[in-house]
């Protein structure tokens, strides 16, 4: 990644600014990424003794009168909204939230073809990234195939982390994360450091993708002879992405026999200590 640092103080001036700025420069150096001062031209120096570039631009001195004297400068510039940390993963899944319960309120989401109320949607698409497991209405009776889906995929974002999931879409397509993204999903991961997260996210992405696969091809040998080859592997992998994200939702329901679980399996030893594997290990994670 390419970093610019602009300040208006460099060496040879001696303070605070001047260390900081050196020091934030030497430390992305050490990181692996490319670095570039930029700052005025006060003070003639060598920077041949620096391990990165630095551009001294002209420019011109002005007392805190000189800067009263243009008003437009103070009228013009208004102060850019900068969200924290905390703000921006909060407003990220209230976005997959709402995102979430318009899908689910859209006709052919639903087996009857009736229109969700907004607040059985919104309460569904909440529980799923949240990944309570509750639910206003039995999962397999109420959605459809589309339904079903957009609860799953909910399901996953919020086992693996929103920032997580945004971060895999961006190498997916190749995309460099700046500083605010690389800080947001270092909280969102609770990984400590800005260092290295590009390959702890590939490292979540794979680790989540193998256990999940290795959870629902098991279920395989006891979901299709029950439910056929079809309905079979997309329950096998349904219920293991849900049980690898603790999400506590499952397809079991029949009409007239709803929200019935897991307890037809409850003596099944396949599955039910396949399923325990995959909650207890998405629970502790593997970061």
């Amino acid at each position: 990644m390419k970093i610019a640092l602009f300040t208006d103080s460099f060496l040879p001036g001696v303070g605070g600014t001047e260390r900081a700025v050196l020091g934030l420069a030497n430390a992305y150096l050490k990181l692996g990424e490319e670095v570039a001062v930029f700052c005025p031209d006060f003070n003639r120096h060598d920077d041949s003794e620096f391990a990165f570039p630095v551009f001294r631009c002209k420019s011109i001195k002005l007392s805190p009168n000189d800067v009263c004297a243009f008003p437009s400068l103070s009228g013009k510039f208004k102060k850019k909204l900068k969200l924290s940390v905390w703000q921006f993963l909060s407003l990220g899944f209230l976005a997959a939230i709402i995102l979430g319960s318009l899908l689910l309120m859209l006709p052919f989401a639903t087996k009857s073809g009736k229109t969700t109320s907004y607040i059985n949607a919104l309460f569904t698409a909440t529980s799923a990234i949240c990944v309570t497991g509750l639910a206003p209405y039995d999962t397999a009776t109420h959605w459809t195939l589309f339904g079903q889906l957009v609860i799953l995929l909910l399901i996953q974002t919020g086992g693996l982390g929103f920032m997580t999931f945004v971060s895999a879409a961006l190498i997916v397509f190749k995309r460099e994360m700046g500083i605010y993204s690389r800080n947001v999903l270092m909280h969102d991961a609770n990984s400590g450091k800005l260092n290295g997260l590009k390959s702890l996210v590939k490292r979540i992405i794979l680790g989540t993708a193998i256990f999940e696969a290795a959870g629902a091809l098991i279920l395989m040998i006891r979901f299709i002879p029950d439910f056929g080859a079809g309905n079979g592997v997309y329950y096998s992998v349904w219920h293991s992405v849900s049980a690898f994200c603790n999400a506590g939702f499952d397809l079991m329901g029949s009409e007239g026999n709803e929200f019935v679980s897991l307890a037809a399996y409850a003596k099944d030893p396949l599955v039910t200590l396949t399923l325990t594997v995959l909650i207890l290990t998405g629970g502790l994670g593997f970061c």
